[in-house]
């Protein structure tokens, strides 16, 4: 989904070689929402729980 992003905002900031310390945290922010995404597309247990899975698998998906 966003490992594109995540990949540019890790990168380093080509005028001083020093990665953003605010990029960072989001890019770790991003990594954990996909985890819990993941888990919830995972987890499918009864009718809510396969009802939020969709919608987790359908974030996952979306490349926008």
């Amino acid at each position: 989904m966003s490992n594109d992003l995540v990949k540019r905002l890790r990168a380093e900031d080509p005028e001083t070689g020093l990665r953003h310390s605010i990029a960072s945290e989001a890019a770790d922010r991003i990594e954990a929402l996909e985890k819990a995404l993941r888990s919830i597309a995972a987890n499918t247990c009864c009718d809510k729980c396969q009802e939020a899975a969709l919608v987790a698998r359908a974030a996952l998906e979306d490349k926008g």
